[in-house]
């Protein structure tokens, strides 16, 4: 199963940024660290100190400046392709040690209907994206364009292999109840399903390395650069 959006007349967008300061505070003064509470001060305290600049407090002007910033389109292609025969070439042995009689005569229709559950289970994935909704990232919802022609309107289609096109009218709770009727006989053929979640649990190692660098960071050391 492959699915992929493509983005048609793309263009790159830009990102304009300035600030003049209300204060009209002026780069030209120094300020300095105050080594005692850490805070900024105008004094130079004694010893060594190296003057900043009001910028480096949230003060100051900013000079402009256009930066890349995402891309325009003028309409997105969603295109999501099952290969059927990339699904032939599966075989799915039983889960159970087959008798000592002789090869299992149910092999055939074990991996018919394991190829059946796998293509349900991508339909289902298909049509329940396509009822929540194609949300990208902020100020990015896709959502299909009313006036598209047939061929691109979102519906799914059968491709055989003339390159002749069959519409087939697939709803999510179809497509669901199909997996289910699938997982049943995969079942009774002898292939396991599992009912929970694989959860996957991180290494006692791991947390001890996260929890370190959270101490780093807390801490207020900065990061350093590999």
């Amino acid at each position: 199963m492959v699915s992929e959006i493509v983005g048609v007349g793309a263009v790159l967008g830009q990102r304009t940024g300035s600030r003049i300061d209300p204060l009209g505070i002026r780069k030209e003064i120094q300020i300095f660290e105050d080594p005692k509470t850490g805070t900024w001060t105008l004094d130079r305290p004694a010893g060594k100190s190296k003057p900043k600049k009001p910028s480096e407090i949230n003060h100051g002007n900013i000079a402009p400046s256009v930066q890349p910033l995402g891309v325009t389109i003028d309409y997105a292609l969603l295109t999501t392709v099952i290969s059927l025969a990339g699904l032939r070439r599966l075989s799915f042995p039983a889960a159970a040690q087959p008798a000592p009689t002789g090869a299992d005569d149910r092999a055939a229709e074990r991996d018919q209907w394991a190829r059946t559950a796998l293509a349900a289970l991508a339909l289902v994935a298909v049509t329940e994206q396509e009822r929540a909704g194609y949300a990208l990232r902020s100020r990015c919802d896709l959502v299909p364009d009313p006036e598209a022609p047939p061929e691109q309107s979102g519906r799914l289609e059968l491709v055989r292999a003339d390159g002749s096109c069959e519409p087939l009218e697939i709803t999510a709770e179809s497509a669901l109840e199909l997996l289910r009727q699938a997982i049943q006989r995969c079942r009774q053929l002898g292939l396991d399903w599992r009912e929970e979640p694989l959860r996957l649990v991180p290494q006692p190692r791991l947390i001890e390395l996260v929890q370190r660098s959270r101490e780093l960071a807390l801490a207020g050391q900065p990061p350093e650069e590999d």
